[in-house]
């Protein structure tokens, strides 16, 4: 696709109520640390918005929802989304610290 912004990324409002507590308390203990979680936050979602499906690792594939799941890493994070394969569309799952973060 052309469009630098060709995929739409959706995360429900729980999962960014997490993102939100994750980062807070990453800036309790280390700002660095939530700096790093932004930046790679900020790079993952871009990465989903143009090329969702070259991002992270193939997991499974839910073909009634023609849905495919897929990991990516961007430390100090993971997150786990869902790639529509007949719309430009991409749900966000999970997104979680690396252990030792």
């Amino acid at each position: 696709m052309s469009d630098v912004n060709a995929f739409q990324v959706v995360y429900s409002a729980a999962l960014r109520n997490h993102i939100k507590e994750l980062i807070d308390q990453a800036k309790l203990k280390d700002m660095l640390l939530a700096n790093n979680m932004l930046h790679a936050l900020s790079i993952l979602d871009g990465r989903m918005r143009r090329e969702p499906f070259d991002l992270g690792e193939p997991r499974f594939s839910l073909p009634e929802l023609h849905l495919k799941v897929r990991i990516a890493v961007e430390t100090p994070l993971a997150i786990s989304f869902a790639v529509h394969e007949q719309l430009p569309i991409v749900f966000v799952q999970a997104v979680r610290m690396l252990v030792g973060n």
